[in-house]
Formats: C-alpha cells, structure tokens, sequence
C-alpha cells in the first residue's frame, strides 16, 4: 500500500511529493480547512510523512490536531515540524500566537510520554532537535570564543528556527527515546551533532560555590579595577578577622561540614580532615589554623632566630617557634607511622627533590592519617614566567639526586622571578647558593601537580589515596590519605593475579614464623621492584636527552633565532568536520600558540576568504579544502599580497587511482561515487595551488613527494591536547567498580571500518571462545561479523560517544584494538592516535603492523603489533591471562605518551618543523 505525506498549513509553498492543506485557498492548496477544528480528511492510519513549516505558532492550541495526526498516522510515520524558535525575534511577530523550544516537546515525548500518550492514543518518539543558524551567527559565536550549546541555551538570537523530528507509534512498549541533538545553517543543508546538549551534567553543590566565588571575584574586579591575578593574590595574602566566626559544630547538619571556595577555605577543609596529633613542616608566618581537636608541633630547618635572619623580608610578621629543627624534606628525627598528620603549604615547591618529600611525609603518617598540602599554582604568582617542571625532571631529580639541577632552577629564578639583568646573573645566583636560599625550586600547575601525583602512586606504588583536591585562589589544596601496608598472600604472590577479590594480610599481624614464610617472597617482590627501578634508569637516558632538546630549542627561541618574527601569524580554515578538524586545526594551532604564534581557527566547513585577504594573515593553513573557483581566485588574491597558503592532510584524499582501497567508496552507490570521485579530483587540483603541505605521518609525506614533486612538505603528528590530557588525569582520578569480566574494546569512530576490524575477527572468535569472562566492547559504528553473532553475550555495543567521555569509557578497558587493513595504501597513511589515545590512560593496545604504529610502538614494551590470525591470537591470549604484563605494558605507554605526544611537549619540535618549511617556501 501507497500511503500518502501531507503538508500542514502549507500556505503558497507546498512541499515537493504532500497533500497541501490550509485555511485558505492558495494555488497547490488541495484541501481547505481549519485545522484547529475541522478533522483531517483521511482514514485511519493511512499516512507515513507529515510536514508543517512555520504553521503551529499560527494556532492557539495545537493538541486536537495532534490527536488527529495520531489518527491519521501509520505505525512509525515521521513528523517534521518547523516553527521559529522561541528565543528569536520573530517568533514575536503579530499573527504569532504560541512560541516554540525544545520543552514544548520534551514534555510531549520525554518527560510524561505516558500521561500524553493516553490521549494522543500513541506513542510520540523525539528523534532529533534541529537548529537552524546562520552562518554570520556561528561566526560572531567563534569569534568570540563561545561556545555553541551554551549559546543555544543561554543566548538570544542564536537559533533562526528549529525542527522536531518526531515519530509516531502505536502500541509501544519500549524505552523512553532522548533525541539526537544538530544544527545547520539552513535545513537542506548538512547537519551537525551538539553532543553535550545531550549529555546531562550534574552539577554538585561544589560546583555552585565555585560560581559564586567567581562572581564575586568578578564584582570585586568592577568595583577595583584589579586583574583577576591580582584579586586572588590579595584575597590569599588577606588574614581572617579575630572576631570571624568560625563554623558552629551545633549546626552543621552532616559528619563532613561541606566545602565551600573563599578566603575560610584552608580552614573549611582543616576543620574536616585533621584531628590527633600531627606537624606543620615551613609554617614560618602562615601556620594553618585547625580545629580543637588536632594538636600541632612545628617543624623547620633553622630555629627561629635563624629564620628572620634567612627572611628579612618577614620582618613584620610574627613566626611561629619552630619545636622541631630538621630537613622538612626528609623529617629523619621523626620515627615512622607516628603521626596523624602532616601540614606542608606552599612548601613542597621548595623542596629539591618533591618525590622524596612526599615519600617521606608519607613515612612518618600513620596509617590511615593525612596529608595536608597547599600549592601554589605558577600561573597566579611570580612564578608565572617559569615554565612547568615536568614530570621526566622530577624523576631524575628522585632517582639521581637534586644535585644536577640545583644551580639551573637557581638561574631561572634569577632571571624569571628576581628579572636580574643578564651581566648580574652569575653573581646573584652564586649568592643565593651560598647562603642556602630556599627558592621554588619547582612549580606547577593544579594538572601537572596532580599528574605528578598518580605517577608516585601508580608507578612508584606509594601508598596514598588522592582524598580531595580543589582550587584556593592563587593556589590549590590536596589531601592525600595513606592507606594501610598490605601483603598479598602467598597464593597470590605465585599467581601475580592482584584482583579486587584478593584478602591482604597485614603486616603487623604475622608471627615470626609466619614473617619467615613470607620473606622469600617479599625478596621476590623486591626483585622485581628492582627490575623496575632498572628499567626506569634506561628511560631516563633516553628522557633527559629529549628534555635537553626541548631547552636547547627554548634557548634558541629566546634568542630568536625566528628569524622570520612578522610570520609567526596563523589562520586555519578546514573544509572537514569532526576529529580530523579537531586533531589538525585545533591541536596543531594549540602548540603553535604555546611557541608566541598568534593564531585564528575559523569554524569548519566556512570559507571566509574576504576577510582572510583583509586581515593579511602571513600563514592561511587549509585543511582538507577542495577546489573551488572561490578557493583558487582566493590563492590568487592572497599570493599577491605576500601570503602563503599552506596544505593540511591526515589522509591519502588525493588519489582516485587508489579509491578500490576504500572500503566505504566500494560500498557508495553509483551517485555517490561519483560525488566521492569528483571531491578526491578536486583535493588534488587545491593542494597543487599551495604553496606547501603539512602532513600527519611518514607515509603521507613520502606521498607527497612522489606526487607532488618540488612541493615543500613536513611532518607535524597528531598530538593531545591539554584539554585531552586534563579530561584523562580526572578520569583516572575516578574509581571505576571493577567486574570479573577483561574488556577488550574497539573503538570505531566512523562507519570505514568494517574491513580493519576483520583483520582481527578470526582471532576474537578464538578468545571468546576460549575466555568465557573476556567481554568484546565496541564503540561507535560497526556491523558486527556473523562469525562472532553466537557470541552475542559476550559483546557490548556502544553507541558513537563524545570524545569528552572517551577516558571515562578507557578506564574499563582492559585492552586497547587497533586493527586496520593490510596491504592498504590508505591505512598505512593513517596516524598512531589510537595508540596514544588509548595510552593517555595506561591501557595496553594492539595494534596491525602498519608504519603508524611501527613509529608508535615498541613490540612487546610499550604495546604489541599483528601482522597474522596467530599473533593476534597468541598476543590477545597473552594478555588476556597475564593481568601483570597489562598493567606494565599500559604503564610503558602512559609513560611513552606523556613523554612525546603532549602538546606542550612536542610544540618546540613543531615549531621546528614549521621554520623548515618558512625556509623552503620563502628563502
């Protein structure tokens, strides 16, 4: 049966293929009524399309024409409703009797599907929101650095319309459907995802009072024309009143009084986390107030006298005496686990070797006991030009001693803190030595600090919980809690399996002869601690070189040796949406900024040529354009006036040659190829009015070479980000409940896949066959094989995630795929990311052997490569029943990762590579 699509309130402009219906009888109009009272002409369940633009704002109540679409409307018939948006002027306008948005909706479909279901006498499913804006919209937006779905929800004028895909069913009974979430800049135009419109954030009740401890920093800014840096600065340095009343215990309403931002914040969290008996280490003029119920004694270097003597500068403060005069970096007057608590604020960034202070800290706490520490965050104090201590230095400095780096961070100080003209340098800093000033020695921000953390705990096995951490103004505060000294039992030590179900045997709780038992195996642990100390001495080498690279570059660029200085001046535009957008635009542009560049990311898929040619930018970075005869009369203008125009690729798109090696273009259509061939064609015609290419990886560079000859090309890898590499520390931060089950993932991404991830098909049959407990997650978009269909049990399918949640979902994975086609042109082009993706977050992966993940991993050390059914076979197996080399082979590439794939670490190497290509296409 034919079933028949209407157009409700059609007007003059009746919808191609529909039954046009209005109140008035315009040309196309088939049927005249009044849709607010008069029923649809048509039986019962005769009609599959219903389309209304810009009609339901005309009526007064809609619902009795709901009720009649319900009717008329066949099981799974599609609504698409257009209406202008609610918070647009235009759906102000005289005639306008209702006003549209996203709840109108909800209401119908989400919220209380049931209660409008029995009237409606079906089911509404909401499918999908559409909002229209236009392009000079989403560009201001840019511009201005706001985001999209915050516009969408807080902003005015923003959206032009939107649409409501609806679907009608009857007799449903299944879940509740949330809607997909996209906009466009005109509704026949391509759509958008706006993942986080979708996603629900739960707020705390910390989150509040960071807001309001924001604005009121933003009130106090108005009122004194202070720099933010500078209002915090004053509100840290500020003391609390005598008469200031302290929280009253009789009134507070839980065991944990709840921790709100402000100047009382110290006090706030001393009051819930410190009680027994503890020390302050470096309290000099600042002790921290505690409650009652903790009793402190001060620790220091000097005594008292001393001290005034060390800091003249404190002449007009009180300083607390000092009852214990030791090394507050190793407290060796202090006997072991006699504490309750330890007290170091603003004093770990003076230690020479943090590690070794947090280590002994850690030492003299009891079990159970606390770490009270306050940071100073460089980025708000006079240490904001002095760049992060990285974690590869704090190392060295734990493993070689302090001794190597001491007169460095001397010299940095003299210069970026103290700003000492150059000629005076030496001296200042002979000076400093020689009297044992007590610099900051290291900074840090919140991220690099709480990085530092998990490596003493993950890899260093220190025994602490990361109990609380939260910002303060210029600095922020982390309690650390030490757990209990555990012993596996002998099983487990034989076993090397260390689950969740293991019972540990504490310490003091054996015999002698028990203690007996157990030292065999503990010289076994320590040996094996010692391999791991052994292996770390090696990467260390390796470390410290990359790390005098990386000052050698600084010290060029300081020197400027830049020599091209009015270049450093980027635009990026990009004729590709999604995470090759986000990768080449925004990751690369991140790095060159970290180097001085200036640099402007345009929105994908808009092409502001007249005002790239009237900001004259040096640089334009075109990623992925296609040729057009606005692209190349662009080229054109832009040559004249001294601008280079440079290339940006991540994949093999210039080759139609090579299009049977696309998996997806086999499976187009006639039209579609034809489309895709045209697109391809038109990539190779823009890269050739360049004047350069940046590509992503080895291969695509010698591609280059041999089909561009003479055409300028260097390397600049896919890298992550800062915020990446923030979203992945939170997420380890986060307990994750742990099952019975091993989880190896595939995350696919795009729908191009299907052929990759046979490469491993024959392989998984093997394992979850073999290992009823291996569970096979895959996300995003993949036809699972029939092969493994009798293993339907055993699998979880996700749908395409936000990349925000991608750590989240890492943190459950046991072992990390990444398989891709063999003997491919194209996958041998593709970049390691889902290596270093995967690494981020200290999961193992294993990979095909193409040149990308060649250059990634080390077989067997920091990852594993197939070529074969029976590697990955036999690697998978390995790995699924050895939890240990797991654990130490993601340990290996999260160590990997952050020393080569973070943004801020590669920018100096980027830079270089960009200078290369100034050279060849300017001198």
């Amino acid at each position: 049966m034919e079933y028949l699509k209407i157009d409700l309130g059609c007007g003059p402009n009746k919808k191609t293929g529909t039954l046009g219906i209005d109140y008035i009888a315009y040309p196309g109009v088939d049927y005249v009524l009044n849709l607010e009272k008069d029923p649809l002409p048509f039986s019962d369940s005769s009609v599959d399309y219903i389309y209304s633009s810009h009609f339901l704002e005309h009526i007064d109540d809609p619902f009795q024409l709901f009720k009649e679409v319900s009717r008329i409307c066949v099981n799974k018939a599609q609504l698409e409703f257009w209406t202008p948006y609610a918070w647009e002027n235009s759906a102000f306008i005289f005639g306008h009797k209702k006003f549209y948005q996203e709840d109108d909706y909800m209401h119908l479909c989400v919220w209380f599907p049931h209660f409008w279901e029995a009237s409606l006498k079906a089911r509404w499913l909401l499918k999908e929101l559409v909002y229209t804006i236009e392009p000079k919209v989403l560009i201001d937006l840019y511009k201005n650095g706001i985001q999209l779905d915050f516009a969408i929800k807080y902003y005015k004028g923003v959206v032009k319309e939107f649409g409501a895909i609806i679907e009608v069913r009857q007799n449903y009974q299944g879940e509740i459907v949330q809607p997909q979430y996209s906009f466009c800049t005109n509704r026949l135009a391509q759509r958008y995802p706006i993942q986080s419109l979708a996603v629900k954030v739960n707020e705390t009740e910390d989150d509040l009072a960071e807001a309001i401890n924001w604005f009121q920093m933003k009130q106090e800014r108005l009122q004194t024309n202070l720099h933010p840096n500078q209002i915090l600065l004053a509100r840290s340095q500020s003391q609390p009143d005598e008469t200031e009343v302290r929280p009253d215990e009789t009134q507070v309403q839980s065991d944990q009084p709840q921790i709100t931002s402000g100047v009382n914040l110290r006090w706030q969290i001393a009051e819930r986390y410190l009680s027994g008996n503890g020390i302050e280490v470096g309290a000099l003029h600042s002790p921290l107030e505690v409650p009652a119920n903790a009793k402190v004694r001060y620790v220091d270097r000097m005594p008292v006298a001393e001290l005034r003597k060390q800091y003249p500068e404190l002449a007009a403060h009180e300083l607390v005496e000092v009852d214990i005069v030791d090394d507050g970096e190793a407290l060796s007057s202090i006997a072991d686990a006699s504490v309750d608590f330890v007290i170091s604020n603003h004093m770990i960034e003076h230690c020479q070797n943090p590690i070794g202070t947090i280590e002994q800290h850690l030492r003299v706490v009891k079990p159970g006991g606390v770490m009270y520490m306050a940071i100073p965050d460089k980025q708000y104090t006079f240490d904001c030009d002095r760049p992060v201590t990285t974690l590869e230095h704090l190392i060295r400095d734990y493993t070689e001693g302090p001794q190597w780096s001491m007169k460095a961070h001397f010299e940095e100080w003299v210069r970026l803190v103290m700003k000492t003209p150059e000629a005076e340098v030496a001296e200042q800093v002979e000076q400093l030595i020689n009297i044992s000033y007590s610099i900051h020695f290291h900074v840090w921000t919140k991220l690099d600090f709480l990085n530092l953390l998990l490596y003493c705990k993950d890899q260093l096995f220190l025994p602490f919980e990361i109990e609380f951490s939260q910002e303060n103004g210029i600095e922020f505060i982390v309690i650390l809690r030490k757990r209990e000294l555990l012993l596996p039992t002998e099983l487990d030590i034989e076993s090397h399996d260390f689950d969740s179900n293991t019972q540990p045997v504490k310490v003091e709780n054996h015999t002698h002869a028990q203690q007996e038992i157990l030292l065999p195996q503990l010289q076994k642990i320590q040996t094996n601690l010692n391999k791991s100390q052994s292996w770390l001495q090696e990467i260390q080498a390796g470390l410290a070189q990359k790390q005098l690279q990386v000052q050698q570059a600084q010290e060029r660029l300081q020197k400027k040796i830049f020599s091209l200085p009015s270049l450093v001046k980027f635009a990026f535009i990009s004729g590709c949406p999604a995470a090759s957008y986000i990768y080449r635009c925004h990751h690369q542009a991140e790095m060159l900024r970290l180097v001085g560049c200036e640099v402007e990311i345009y929105m994908t898929c808009t092409f502001p040529y007249d005002e790239l040619i009237s900001k004259k930018y040096p640089i334009v970075v075109a990623h992925r354009i296609a040729r057009t005869d606005e692209f190349e009369n662009f080229v054109v203008q832009a040559h004249a006036l001294g601008m280079k125009i440079i290339y940006e690729l991540d994949d093999l798109i210039f080759d139609i040659d090579r299009l049977h090696q696309v998996d997806l273009y086999n499976n187009f259509d006639i039209e579609e190829k034809k489309i895709f061939v045209d697109q391809v064609k038109r990539n190779r015609q823009a890269i050739e009015l360049c004047d350069g290419v940046v590509v992503s990886t080895n291969r695509l560079e010698e591609e280059i070479r041999i089909n561009f000859p003479g055409l300028p090309v260097i390397i600049s890898r896919n890298r992550i980000s800062q915020k990446m590499e923030e979203e992945a520390i939170q997420a380890r931060l986060r307990e994750i409940p742990k099952d019975k089950f091993i989880r190896i993932a595939y995350f696919s991404g795009t729908k191009s896949h299907q052929k990759d991830f046979a490469e491993c098909v024959d392989s998984l049959y093997n394992i979850l066959q073999e290992f009823p407990d291996v569970r096979l997650m895959i996300v995003g978009y993949l036809d699972i094989p029939k092969s493994l269909h009798e293993f339907s049990d055993q699998i979880e399918m996700l749908p395409f995630v936000d990349p925000s949640e991608l750590p989240y979902l890492y943190r459950k994975v046991d072992i990390n795929l990444a398989p891709l086609e063999s003997k491919n042109d194209f996958t041998e082009c593709k970049s390691e990311l889902k290596y270093f993706e995967a690494g981020l977050l200290g999961v193992p992966t294993v990979a095909s052997s193409t040149s990308g993940f060649q250059l990634a991993i080390k077989n067997g050390f920091n990852g594993h490569l197939c070529s074969s059914t029976r590697e990955w076979t036999d690697t998978l197996r390995e790995l699924v029943t050895n939890p240990e080399l797991r654990h130490r082979i993601g340990q290996r590439a999260l160590e990997d990762v952050n020393s080569r794939y973070l943004t801020r670490v590669a920018a100096y190497e980027t830079l270089q590579a960009w200078q290369n290509l100034f050279k060849k296409i300017w001198l």
